[in-house]
């Protein structure tokens, strides 16, 4: 879906908040066949579907035991999949920086994750760094400025 990745999400058991603050626990993937991300969820005879815009938060426990936590975005949920200078979500509930989507610098606001975005970051000082954003390899990128 995102340049070519087909790659489905796995199942986790996700606690959603809704929107009116219903709180529940299912075993379920997210649904990325559409440009709208969604659950399916069983209720009464048929299913219901969630959408970003129905919740408050999207959650699920790590193996650590940490709650990697989502938050409603226009066509998905952000999961805070990096932590560092430069913090990273992903698209999908997956640590790593393997489905990032947007960064946040500090405390500052989340924004797409574009070489634009991503330059105004991390800066010009570092060639290397110039050359993996400029040849697009924007998690590399990111390694190497949280871990200067």
């Amino acid at each position: 879906m995102y340049y070519g990745n087909q790659q489905s999400s796995y199942k986790h058991d996700f606690t959603v908040v809704m929107k009116n603050d219903s709180v529940f626990t299912r075993r379920m993937a997210i649904d990325i066949s559409d440009k709208q991300h969604k659950f399916s969820v069983k209720a009464g005879g048929g299913k219901e579907v969630i959408r970003p815009a129905d919740t408050r938060e999207v959650s699920r426990l790590l193996p650590s035991g940490q709650r990697m936590k989502g938050v409603p975005a226009d066509s998905c949920w952000l999961f805070h999949s990096i932590k560092g200078k430069i913090n990273g979500y992903a698209y999908l509930a997956e640590e790593g920086y393997n489905y990032l989507a947007a960064i946040q610098q500090g405390e500052g606001p989340i924004l797409p994750l574009t070489k634009a975005n991503l330059l105004a970051m991390v800066g010009t000082q570092d060639p290397k760094l110039q050359k993996m954003i400029d040849r697009g390899k924007f998690a590399n990128a990111i390694k190497r400025y949280n871990t200067e």
